[in-house]
């Protein structure tokens, strides 16, 4: 097997010392790493890691009777470099990476969910959310718990179809980064499609001569789209009227329209979908996230909670969130991007947005999340915790290289970022270029 197989395990166990501070035998696995000539970035950060990492004495002394749990259910697992199967090589890699960040998020979720008896169903949403609703399930019926959960399908870009002919969006469409054509502005950033463009009034406009063509840059041209939205509305309406429509009545479908104040859960950041979904169900929302930024700010119909990290600041340390690609790479579903819904039969149909190999492997993806969720079960009954910045510690000593990555699993990182006009874009290739 490889060599990036068994230094994910090693990361693996060093990661459940450091959590329960173990540092003698977190000490002793950097000594054998040492000795045994592993990579110098791994042993150089270890290193670093386990020095800022240890508190004083009392508070070790606090948490000593975890210790021996601790060893023991890191010792448990195998070393995948000794599986035959490469399946459960990927469930390994799913404890060592993903385990700590879910099993932080979902303790509090479930904690504070469970405290409040104002909350319904958990509404799980965007591609995110497909596995994580499915991991809520499976930790509520192990402990016992009774929690309702749906997935509910969403995307920017599907939402931003839904509200553009609302001139109060506009701010929120032409809010994130986009460079690229008109042609794909409208198609990946609005969810428009392309026989619907020739609706459009461009004539009279800047981007008359050049029409869809026209290369866009929205730091410099956010105030030309606003104004051909703004020129377009009543077309827009049009246009999108049947979408609206058949939103409404999936999200009525789901309960979602019944609940007074509906709770989703999403990985994070600005929550973007939250303010979008809002805006067009006329609902309060209450969002629930592994980490939120400066753009998650609360108000009379948005409340936000980063169960990880709250309202962090881009380049200010948060690893998680710096380098959030390889959790949204893993972290996905079967399908590309929600853009469009139509009224099929008594149902709904879905049309979605480019694949990427994280989808045509998605059996791979499902391993590692399986592994991830198994990591939660025995964390949760063996009664060990893991604060935040330990879990953003244990993801940091992953992604800090490369080659901390089964070439398995590296080969699946990658997503579509059309939204963006970035197209797909490999992690790996933006953080170790």
């Amino acid at each position: 097997m490889h060599e990036t197989v068994t230094n994910s395990s090693i990361l693996q166990q060093f990661n459940h010392l450091l959590s329960v501070q173990d540092y003698e035998n977190a000490k002793r696995i950097l000594e054998h790493m040492i000795s045994s000539g592993y990579p110098s970035s791994l042993i150089s950060f270890g290193e670093q890691k386990l020095q800022t990492s240890q508190p004083d004495k009392k508070a070790f002394n606090k948490h000593h009777g975890d210790v021996n749990r601790a060893v023991k259910l890191s010792n448990s697992y195998k070393q995948p470099a000794q599986c035959e199967d490469r399946m459960r090589m990927l469930r390994e890699f799913g404890k060592g990476f993903l385990g700590p960040l879910l099993h932080v998020f979902y303790a509090r979720l479930i904690t504070r969910t469970q405290l409040s008896s104002s909350i319904g169903s958990l509404f799980f949403l965007a591609r995110e959310g497909y596995l994580l609703q499915q991991g809520f399930e499976t930790l509520c019926r192990a402990s016992s718990l009774q929690r309702s959960s749906k997935y509910l399908v969403a995307s920017r870009t599907l939402l931003f179809r839904l509200i553009i002919a609302n001139p109060g969006s506009h701010n929120l469409i032409l809010s994130h980064s986009y460079k690229g054509s008109l042609l794909n502005f409208f198609l990946y950033r609005c969810g428009l499609q392309a026989e619907e463009l020739g609706e459009l009034q461009v004539r009279g406009t800047v981007f008359e001569s050049k029409g869809m063509d026209s290369y866009i840059d929205l730091s410099t041209d956010r105030q030309k789209i606003a104004s051909l939205l703004q020129d377009n509305l009543e077309r827009l309406q049009i246009i999108t009227a049947s979408s609206r429509n058949a939103y409404r009545d999936y999200l009525d479908s789901i309960g979602f329209m019944s609940d007074s104040h509906p709770s989703i859960v999403d990985i994070g950041y600005s929550g973007t979908i939250q303010k979008a979904l809002s805006m067009f169900s006329g609902k309060s929302i209450k969002g629930h996230y592994m980490v939120t930024t400066e753009g998650a700010v609360n108000n009379a119909t948005n409340f936000f909670t980063g169960y990880l990290f709250n309202r962090q600041r881009w380049g200010q340390g948060c690893i998680l969130l710096e380098k959030s690609l390889y959790l949204e790479t893993l972290l996905t579903a079967p399908v590309g991007s929600a853009l469009n819904i139509h009224r099929q039969g008594n149902g709904y149909r879905f049309d979605y947005g480019p694949e990427t190999i994280s989808q045509k492997r998605f059996a791979d993806i499902e391993e590692i999340f399986a592994g991830a969720i198994e990591y939660c079960i025995v964390m949760n009954e063996s009664k060990i915790s893991t604060t935040p910045q330990q879990a953003d510690l244990f993801y940091e000593m992953f992604v800090s290289c490369r080659h901390n990555f089964p070439p398995e699993v590296l080969s699946l990182l990658e997503l579509e970022d059309a939204y963006s006009g970035l197209g797909t874009v490999k992690p790996v290739d933006i953080y170790h270029a």
